[in-house]
């Protein structure tokens, strides 16, 4: 019996571990992760969210002959912060030496598309914080996707577009945690890495069983949650309530001052105000209390507008607006025309236009651009350690129309290689002071022109990645004008796109 008994032990061990060579193999040959184990799954995600940059300066050495250390800087935020469809990135900037003054640096960048601070990159920075001497927060446009995960069931916004359930995403979140801390803490009881870590099998069961829970799961959603609605400028339903918005701010304002607590006295954190496109449509106005026939003949009335102003017929613009209600969409188009009406003018961007702009994108039903209030609390927010820097009012003190302020955007609020440039020069001046000398660096960045005054030239970037940036970017457009009531501007920046990526291919072809 005991013989048996460890006959069938044996077996089963051996079983085990001719499986394991077997999805070892086929992982060798394809590399797919539902044959990897969780070490290495953990690995792919790491590299995503926390790609780390050695920005060494050779022959680096202190008062003492000793090699310098660099300087350790963790970078929290949205898709802005992580480079989104934007070749050049403020922390390729931060990275690059002629950038940054040859400062030796090390830089983490924890951002990630659709990440809001509250919620989600505040929890991340207060675990890893100690590990950095500088913290740069750079976040404000996803706010409200945590209010949608604070919801006690799966969104499904009035204008179609579905949400993951709160309880799936709350999940990947404590393992996104959970994945980091293992990163920059590697601890585990004797035997836990090759039962848990390294198998494959034991990954592999794992991964099933929560793809069976998911589809359970799926299949009892409330068929109300599947009702698809048409894009339209006006709704009577409110994609995000007006105490989620208060709650936004409340929770923003809380995880700094949480956050500006815990700054050591040998550390600095870095906050920056948060660049939005008030140049672009809002996407969406809410009538709670307006029926159906109203909504309808709003937005019949407003696509007739926008339709007047992209063939820039402003007097029939100017006529219509004033039978609009009070709403984003009429301070926005206000702020148009008046922009128009000085665009002669070789002064500033005027006030009361932007002003008709910033108010605009204040009561954008869908706030998928940052708060102003956020920005605000910014400005005026003080601690110890903590330095506030606001590309958003160097943008504004640089720009003389509407036509410099959208070379700073590729879309209503991702910035450009030149937006990205504002960023990191603030960043650094934030991080290093005065000292530092007027940025100019070697790049005309894929087929994007640059002004050439003495702080903008060129940064050096692979034919590669700037395609691939160039065409997620086209793709991105593509994929938004196609659910909207006209094109508005989306069709100006993929145009954009589309003549810097036929500059780049021809630029090839005469080169090979």
């Amino acid at each position: 019996m005991f013989k048996n008994s460890i006959f069938i032990i044996i077996i089963t061990i051996a079983l085990a571990l001719s499986v394991e060579f077997v999805m070892y193999g086929i992982y060798l040959v394809t590399g797919s992760k539902y044959v990897s184990s969780l070490r290495e799954d953990r690995s792919r995600f790491i590299h995503y969210n926390g790609k780390v940059l050695d920005c060494h300066i050779d022959s680096k050495v202190d008062s003492k002959d000793h090699v310098k250390k660099p300087i350790k800087i963790a970078i929290f935020g949205g898709s802005s912060s992580a480079g989104y469809a934007s070749p050049v990135s403020f922390t390729d900037l931060l990275c690059d030496s002629g950038f940054n003054n040859n400062h030796d640096l090390k830089i983490t960048n924890y951002a990630a598309n659709a990440a809001p601070l509250s919620g989600f990159q505040a929890e991340i920075i207060k675990s890893v914080m100690s590990y950095f001497d500088v913290i740069i927060i750079y976040s404000g446009h996803n706010e409200p996707m945590n209010q949608l995960y604070l919801r006690d069931t799966r969104t499904v916004f009035p204008n179609g577009v579905p949400f993951e359930h709160p309880e799936s995403v709350h999940k990947n979140r404590v393992q996104e945690l959970n994945n980091i801390k293992y990163r920059l803490n590697p601890k585990h009881p004797i035997g836990y890495p090759m039962l848990v870590e390294d198998s494959r099998i034991h990954y592999f069961t794992v991964r099933i069983i929560d793809m069976l829970t998911r589809s359970m799961g799926a299949q009892f959603k409330p068929s109300s949650e599947e009702k698809i609605y048409p894009k339209d400028f006006y709704y009577n339903d409110y994609f995000i309530s007006p105490t989620e918005r208060q709650s936004m701010l409340n929770l923003y304002k809380k995880n700094v001052i949480e956050i500006s607590n815990n700054v050591r006295k040998d550390q600095k954190l870095i906050i920056s105000t948060v660049m939005a496109n008030d140049i672009f449509p809002p996407l969406a106005d809410v009538y709670p209390e307006s029926d159906d026939n109203e909504i309808d003949a709003l937005n019949d009335k407003l696509t007739q507008i926008y339709l007047s102003l992209s063939k820039k017929e402003f007097n029939k613009v100017r006529e219509s607006i004033n039978t609009l209600p009070k709403s984003a969409h009429r301070y926005y188009l206000e702020g148009v025309l008046c922009l128009e009406a000085n665009s002669g003018s070789n002064n500033r961007m005027p006030k009361d236009c932007v002003s008709k702009l910033k108010k605009a994108r204040g009561l954008d039903g869908l706030p998928s651009r940052v708060l102003p209030e956020i920005n605000s609390f910014i400005r005026q927010f003080h601690h110890d350690n903590v330095v506030i820097v606001d590309p958003v009012a160097s943008m504004m003190n640089k720009v003389g129309n509407s036509d410099d302020y959208k070379r700073y955007f590729i879309d209503f609020h991702h910035p450009s290689n030149l937006g990205h440039a504002l960023i990191a020069e603030n960043i650094l001046l934030g991080l290093f002071g005065s000292n530092m000398t007027s940025r100019s660096y070697n790049v005309r960045a894929c087929a994007i022109d640059w002004e050439d005054n003495g702080e903008l030239k060129s940064f050096n970037i692979g034919n590669e990645k700037c395609m691939l940036y160039l065409k997620t970017n086209i793709r991105w457009h593509d994929t938004l004008m196609k659910i909207q009531p006209i094109p508005n501007q989306y069709d100006y920046y993929k145009s954009i796109a589309e003549k810097a990526l036929m500059g780049l291919e021809k630029k090839n072809k005469v080169t090979h």
